[in-house]
């Protein structure tokens, strides 16, 4: 496997900047390691391999001036063979139990056999139990002069503190994507130079790689001995912009046809929406105002990104990843692998709107009265003026039979009957009816999904056209008791304590004979 064969056996190897290896090398020059070291960080970072080299460098025989091994001594050999008898690697995923611990514990009074120190590397040490972490604590606090532990993990969140506060600790960060492509590049030169793999085909290996080395390695090894293209491993940067772009162009239809493309393909779907995440994470960054040069990207990619920063809002874009993300987390609990994301492309619908057109300009006043929007004549004449559609109702009609709109609800819910009932029609908007309600409460209610396409359908039977209802607040109506009222929420409604209630008459002035009970 490539990430075995191209693994750095010296600190020279790896590639800069890196900051953990500047300080070891730091400590190998001037003489001054210590005892016991953690490196954490994602999986294919480095850990296991810099632990490695490290030991190396703690029992090398002729280190440079620099601090780097000579990589030719007879301790430096054994362990790039895997035989330096004192060098133990232990992985604390299978070695996890006290009685493992109490075993190290025995043979690290030993002497060194091969070199001057005894190195103990720990690979996923939070995988030990809490009675080995404990068992571990004096021996890591004071073991003999001639060892030296390099504890390892992916999730540092699971090391005690007692562990943390006894280890120097060192954070291993993902490589760029700058760095991926230039060891990419490397192999690709030393393994088949004559295929010559373009920057686009190493970028797409280095994205998929999701900033792991070991990844990148093993995905192009598929492409250079398999021969394949890196958009046919996994997917493609610009089936994720032909998705975006039909998302933005309210083509459903469209975007359910790549999803199943996808699928037909092969193509694991929570990968695929990893990817797309990635991609909208990317197009978001670049809407706020981050510079091209901020992206390690092929001029084709950014050049597409660009082009759907400019067509979508930002709002858009947050509404796009928080559907698409919520759909990888259900893709498991769906019988139909696809559906999920169908779903979400179905609800995506009109999401690209969203954001748009609502920068007031400098003349605009600012709304006040708590959110409460002032219901004019003016307002609703500019509505429907700002509307390319002429309005598709009369509102002298949609008044008249109003109550015949309240009597179609009423035989499917009574509920939703009073609150219309409440309400009365102000205006035409296009084809949407503005009804004026007194609540806040009244509006959400309406506008909830299932009530609003209840309304649409009455409206529908009643006046044989397609109309949809936008509601508004109006003045409230004045409550039968003195005092403020508050706004009417699914948050402050209280029911009154201590309260004995022994006709209709008390509860209506319990609960206020105005409202829609």
């Amino acid at each position: 496997m490539y990430y075995t064969k191209y693994r750095p056996q010296n600190f020279s190897e790896i590639l800069k900047p890196n900051e953990t290896v500047d300080v070891l090398v730091q400590q190998i020059k001037s003489g001054k390691t210590v005892h016991a070291y953690l490196f954490t960080g994602p999986k294919g970072t480095g850990k296991t391999t810099v632990a490695r080299i490290l030991a190396k460098a703690l029992n090398c025989e002729n280190l440079s001036k620099a601090g780097d091994i000579c990589g030719t001594c007879l301790a430096c050999r054994a362990i790039t063979k895997g035989n330096f008898m004192d060098l133990m690697e232990i992985d604390a995923a299978s070695n996890r139990g006290i009685d493992d611990i109490r075993d190290l514990k025995e043979k690290i009074k030993l002497l060194p056999t091969q070199g001057r120190k005894k190195v103990y590397i720990i690979d996923e040490v939070h995988m030990l139990t809490s009675e080995a972490f404990n068992a571990l604590l004096k021996t890591l606090e004071e073991p003999p002069k001639h060892a030296t532990f390099i504890l390892c993990t992916t999730e540092l969140h699971k090391v005690p503190e007692t562990i943390k506060s006894r280890c120097q600790v060192f954070k291993f960060k993902r490589p760029t994507r700058e760095q991926l492509v230039e060891k990419l590049k490397r192999i690709q030169d030393a393994e088949s130079p004559e295929l010559k793999l373009s920057r686009d085909i190493l970028d797409k290996v280095a994205m998929l790689a999701g900033g792991a080395f070991r990844d990148a390695e093993t995905i192009l090894q598929q492409v250079i001995e398999g021969g394949l293209d890196a958009g046919a491993l996994k997917h493609d940067f610009g089936m994720y912009a032909d998705f975006i772009r039909a998302l933005g162009e309210d083509d459903p239809g469209s975007a359910v046809k790549l999803l199943n493309t996808c699928f037909r393909d092969g193509d694991d779907l929570t990968l695929w929406v990893e990817g797309l995440l990635k991609y909208f994470r990317d197009v978001m960054y670049l809407k706020m105002g981050f510079s091209p040069e901020y992206f390690s990207l092929t001029e084709e990619t950014l050049k597409q990104m660009l082009g759907l920063a400019g067509q979508l809002s930002l709002e858009s874009l947050i509404t796009y990843i928080e559907m698409f993300n919520q759909a990888q987390n259900d893709l498991k609990t769906f019988s139909i692998p696809q559906l999920a994301l169908e779903v979400a492309v179905a609800k995506s619908v009109g999401a690209s709107a969203i954001g748009k057109g609502n920068v007031p300009s400098k003349g605009d006043k600012p709304k006040t009265g708590g959110g409460k929007e002032e219901i004019t004549s003016k307002n609703i004449t500019d509505d429907s003026a700002s509307s390319s559609v002429a309005p598709s109702a009369d509102l002298g009609e949609v008044g008249e039979r109003w109550a015949q709109v309240v009597a179609e609800v009423l035989a499917v819910n009574s509920s939703v009957s009073a609150l219309l009932k409440s309400g009365k029609p102000v205006g035409i908007g296009g084809n949407a009816v503005i009804l004026e309600v007194s609540y806040k409460f009244h509006k959400e209610r309406l506008e909830s999904t299932l009530n609003r396409k209840m309304v649409e359908n009455a409206l529908e039977k009643v006046f044989a056209k397609r109309l949809t209802i936008k509601c508004v607040l109006g003045e409230r109506k004045e409550s039968h008791k003195a005092g403020v009222v508050e706004n009417l929420t699914d948050l402050n409604i209280r029911v009154p304590q201590n309260v004995i209630i022994d006709s209709n008459a008390a509860v209506s002035d319990i609960f206020d004979g105005g409202l829609p009970l």
